[in-house]
């Protein structure tokens, strides 16, 4: 597998939509700057948990991608399904192992946003509810990144806002 093509499906022109709302969210929640390691942690861990749910997008939808997107890179034949799916999968343990070692207290929360992301990726096809679960998504990145910042769940009123503004938006 080329680098290039790990690039392409974490759809990396993406990312700093990620990286945008983990450093919103580091702001509102009062993260210090003395704790920048956590924050960079926390990042990561977004980043590749996002670069996973994109990865396993693809490996969930190979059947369809065969018949409707066929010049994609597992139909195509430039990578196998097994690649794709160990690739999305490692990427998701390695954010979600980041963000949890990088806010203990708040574990629950990258666990959920996990898990959100690889039902959105087994669901999003036959669901028309698909786009509020992409904004719990969202939704969970911001808090898991309160998390990290506070250590604990007992964010202030704006976090919960902007929880509740990156899912509805």
């Amino acid at each position: 597998m080329k680098f290039q093509q790990i690039l392409t499906l974490a759809r990396v022109p993406n990312v700093p939509t990620v990286w945008s709302n983990g450093l919103m969210t580091w702001v509102l929640a009062g993260g210090q700057a003395a704790y920048w390691p956590a924050l960079l942690a926390a990042l990561a861990g977004g980043t590749l948990v996002y670069a996973g749910g994109c990865t396993l997008n693809d490996a969930f939808d190979a059947r369809w991608d065969r018949l409707h997107k066929p010049d994609r890179l597992i139909p195509s034949g430039t990578l196998t399904e097994r690649a794709v799916w160990t690739l999305g999968i490692g990427e998701m343990l390695a954010g979600l192992t980041a963000l949890a070692l990088a806010g203990p207290g708040t574990v629950v929360l990258p666990v959920l946003l996990t898990a959100a992301v690889v039902f959105y990726d087994y669901r999003h096809k036959r669901n028309p509810w698909s786009v509020v679960i992409m904004g719990a998504c969202r939704a969970l990145l911001v808090l898991s990144v309160a998390g990290v910042a506070v250590g604990s769940i007992a964010f202030g009123p704006q976090v919960w806002t902007a929880a509740v503004v990156v899912w509805v938006y």
